[in-house]
């Protein structure tokens, strides 16, 4: 029995502690519903009715705290829509290498006389990087030279031709042949009458000798006497005169003919005199100038290359020779860098499109932090990688200080394209709508937002392009708009435009 009784007053304990907790927790209710009860009814008695009347005068109160039905104003920022300049930018990141790298080589074999440079030599193009012995190239090139002077010297005999004085000689010359064939063969009457009477005379002569020479022929040593001296001379004479009377009336093949060929050396002489030499000598002697000029030209030449030249403007990088070495045109002598470097960067094929040769660019590099160089793009691939189906573009940066040095790491930005005059917003002041649609809460005279769906076009890091939903200067809220609604009040912040 005395437990029942013990076990009674437990359950009795139970429900009391039960009935108090309730009554707190109503005590402890009543005052957040009912605070603005008495305010809203004039005052009401505390307790479950009061509690009561004050959940529904708060709930009045919420209603008519902004007014006439409209809820609290919520606190955002703002400013306005701007026309302003945007551009499409992609960024990209590689490293510079030089426009140009070269190992030169010398183009013939020989001994190194002199090394004109070191590593990191600054070069234009056509300063000299080392030199060959010369000695035997500059005697090819004397001999050379001496083989064409006499060549051309022959070739301007040939193009002058003879003397005035030769000519006139061998003019003379003729003529003279001339006259003596004409003699012989055109004699005139007195030359005839004149041999004539010189035929008869020594005939004569000879008749008178020849009749004194046989009064003594049979005396002994007649053939010593005046006699036989005086009939042999005018024998001969009256020979001789009678070969001058036939010549003069009728020469002979046998004494014309060495007439006619004197006549015609003569002709053949004069006629070498005024043009000494025929067309294919002329041609012949030009030639031989020419290949003449041809092995000068060549022996100058391979004279030259003994002096190994910078092939373009740049700075050694490297030297592999020292004096007196042999070296060939397979021997380089030094590593030659050119001074302007370039960015090989390889560009998506959703995005080559966009990318034209001749646009725009900017590199940094950490060397110089907050510097960019202004670049371009000077090379767009014809065709995309097999294996990564991207296309490599060249980008050359304008460094005129030489700040740039090959293997700096560099990020690239290329401008795409750039609108002017465009309508701006900042990003943040984008939200998502429905089916992904682009909207902003615009700020209206009366201090409500209206929600606008908007078309957008290019992107910066900071600024939005507005191109269709929005006038200039309309005024956009950037921060708050979590707590908006269409139509909400705003209140927007200071130091917010």
């Amino acid at each position: 029995m005395e437990s029942l009784r013990s076990a009674l007053r437990a359950v009795l304990l139970i429900a009391f502690a039960s009935l108090l907790a309730a009554c707190s927790i109503a005590s402890a209710a009543s005052p957040q519903g009912g605070t603005p009860g008495p305010t809203a009814q004039g005052g009401t008695p505390t307790g479950r009715g009061g509690s009561g009347t004050g959940r529904q005068s708060g709930s009045s109160g919420r209603q008519s705290a902004g007014g006439q039905g409209r809820a609290q104003a919520v606190a955002v920022e703002a400013t306005k829509a701007v026309t302003g300049t945007i551009s499409l930018i992609y960024s990209y990141a590689g490293t510079l290498q030089p426009t140009d790298s070269v190992k030169v080589l010398p183009l013939i074999s020989g001994h190194v006389a002199s090394v004109d440079v070191s590593i990191g030599d600054s070069l234009k193009a056509g300063d000299t990087i080392c030199t060959l012995e010369t000695d035997t190239l500059q005697a090819q090139v004397d001999q050379a030279q001496a083989a064409y002077d006499q060549a051309y010297q022959k070739l301007v005999a040939e193009q002058v031709g003879s003397r005035p004085e030769e000519i006139t000689a061998a003019q003379a010359a003729l003529t003279a042949a001339q006259v003596a064939l004409d003699a012989v063969v055109s004699p005139t009457n007195d030359q005839i009458t004149v041999a004539a009477e010189a035929l008869e005379n020594a005939q004569a002569t000879l008749q008178q000798a020849q009749a004194n020479y046989d009064k003594i022929a049979s005396e002994a040593n007649v053939s010593m006497s005046p006699q036989a001296l005086a009939l042999q001379t005018a024998t001969n004479n009256y020979q001789s005169a009678l070969a001058a009377y036939d010549l003069a009336t009728k020469p002979t093949s046998g004494t014309l003919a060495p007439l006619q060929n004197n006549v015609a050396q003569a002709q053949l002489k004069l006629a070498e005199t005024k043009v000494p030499y025929l067309p294919t000598d002329l041609a012949e002697a030009q030639a031989a100038a020419d290949q003449a000029k041809a092995n000068l030209d060549l022996a100058k030449i391979t004279l030259s290359e003994a002096t190994i030249q910078a092939p373009f403007d740049g700075v050694v990088a490297e030297v592999y020779i020292s004096k007196g070495d042999l070296v060939g045109p397979s021997t380089p002598v030094v590593l030659f860098l050119s001074k302007s470097n370039q960015v090989a960067l390889d560009i998506e094929e959703s995005r080559i499109s966009q990318i034209k040769n001749g646009e725009s660019a900017a590199l940094n590099v950490s060397a110089y932090p907050g510097q960019d160089f202004a670049a371009q793009v000077t090379s767009v691939a014809p065709m995309a990688d097999a294996k990564t189906h991207t296309f490599q573009i060249l980008v050359t940066p304008e460094d005129k200080a030489d700040l740039l040095r090959p293997g700096m790491y560099g990020d690239v930005s290329l401008l795409v394209t750039q609108h002017q005059h465009a309508l701006l917003v900042p990003q943040a002041a984008i939200v998502q709508g429905p089916q992904n649609q682009s909207q902003v809460y615009v700020v209206r005279a009366d201090n409500t937002a209206q929600l606008m769906t908007v078309t957008t076009g290019l992107q910066d890091q900071n600024n939005v392009e507005i191109l269709s939903g929005l006038r200039p200067g309309a005024t956009v809220v950037t921060a708050g708009q979590g707590n908006l609604i269409d139509g909400a009040s705003v209140n927007i912040a200071r130091g917010s435009s």
